[in-house]
């Protein structure tokens, strides 16, 4: 699995789960609002990849079990081998 593959399907459950804990604050579904999806860019896609550059998800076999929780140390964590394996790739920062 490509990091750009991996780092999205992190980046979507984070937005997923924000969206989900936000439409209950607000009590009403968000999954249609713009503005929710604009202002989770704005707030938080340079920390998320700030935190995923620093995580060990990048590289990890079991990334479908944790998505979007980016940490170093977990019990989850098993290293890519193959084809799949990155060595040390890291996403971009934004400009």
């Amino acid at each position: 699995m490509d990091n750009k593959y991996r780092y999205n399907i992190a980046q979507r459950q984070a937005i997923k789960k924000a969206k989900w804990i936000e439409s209950e604050k607000a009590g009403r579904d968000l999954t249609f609002d713009q503005n929710f999806y604009l202002l989770w860019i704005k707030t938080y896609a340079k920390d998320f990849r700030s935190e995923w550059n620093n995580s060990s998800c990048y590289n990890c076999k079991n990334l479908h079990i944790c998505y979007d929780q980016l940490r170093n140390d977990c019990d989850n964590f098993e290293i890519e081998t193959g084809d799949n394996y990155v060595d040390e790739y890291k996403m971009p920062e934004m400009l």
